[in-house]
């Protein structure tokens, strides 16, 4: 992506075809006054599901920490360079937020976003998922056999009780 934004070949105002549907990339080309211009999926699976067209075009409160404005002025060295690597929050305050790792590049009246989920924490957390997934297996095992158990003993004891009873009227 870094690639792309720095060729002369490439036009500024839109994303490569090859990225439109990446989900893991979040891409988007944003105005400096916050409009959106450009996304892929990646991007548009980040913005609120509570979100409506005309809201999509304007983008700004999205931005959490940094806020859009700390970057949208800014100019980079020159055209196509970054103005921001790191971490970006990214949400709606009173609904999800996700902190991606991304860098800001400079167009020359907008700006490039691409960010990706932290991909290592993501391993970190699908590890953990699955070895709380093998416990819970394990406890599920351990519950069918009491359930077994005190199904055979409830057995047993059906099976001794009447036998008490004839005994006692004999």
């Amino acid at each position: 992506m870094q690639q792309a934004a720095l060729t002369q070949d490439w036009p500024g105002g839109r994303l490569p075809e090859f990225v439109r549907e990446m989900t893991t990339l979040a891409a988007a080309v944003i105005s400096r006054d916050g409009i959106l211009i450009d996304a892929n999926l990646g991007f548009f699976n980040l913005l609120p599901h509570s979100m409506s067209a005309p809201d999509i075009l304007d983008v700004r409160e999205l931005f959490l920490n940094p806020r859009f404005d700390q970057f949208a002025t800014r100019r980079a060295r020159r055209t196509g360079g970054p103005v921001y690597r790191g971490i970006l929050n990214f949400g709606h305050v009173r609904g999800y937020i996700c902190s991606l790792q991304g860098t800001i590049y400079a167009l020359n009246d907008a700006v490039l976003m691409a960010a990706e989920h932290e991909v290592a924490g993501l391993e970190l957390l699908r590890t953990r998922v699955l070895q709380v997934n093998e416990e819970l297996v394990e406890e599920q095992r351990k519950l069918a056999a009491a359930v077994r158990e005190i199904t055979r003993q409830k057995q047993l004891l059906s099976q001794v009780v009447p036998g008490e009873a004839e005994a006692k009227s004999d």
